[in-house]
């Protein structure tokens, strides 16, 4: 699984989110794999997904792991993107009070203190 992984991290690193796409039955699929999800097909696609989106679901997280203690409160949500995925990832803004399930988002990236590319999502 780390070279599947490794493109998912490389395509952030590049500001893209990238999935798969089975070429038997022509399901889009994120997280990547190395087998289809749907028909077990080995023979994949790695694609582009779009970076806009819309809020399906979230959650504002108030207690936090150690490592966002100082962050808290933040949102976690999942976003559908425009091409059917779903993914998971933070929801950034300023008025968290004024959120709704069915917002348009579109994805930007962050650098962490290890020089990784962090995925959220913003208005």
């Amino acid at each position: 699984m780390d070279s599947i992984l490794n493109s998912f991290i490389d395509g952030l690193k590049n500001e893209k989110i990238l999935y798969n796409r089975c070429n038997q039955c022509e399901k889009d699929f994120l997280p990547p794999a190395y087998h289809c999800p749907t028909c077990g097909n080995d023979k994949l696609e790695i694609k582009e997904a779009k970076k806009e989106g819309t809020i399906e679901t979230f959650t504002v997280v108030h207690v936090a792991p150690t490592d966002f203690i100082e962050e808290a409160p933040y949102i976690v949500g999942i976003v559908q993107l425009n091409n059917n995925l779903r993914i998971m990832a933070r929801i950034k803004t300023t008025q968290i009070e004024n959120i709704r399930i069915g917002d348009k988002v579109k994805a930007a990236f962050d650098k962490n203190k290890q020089d990784v590319s962090i995925l959220f999502f913003t208005f």
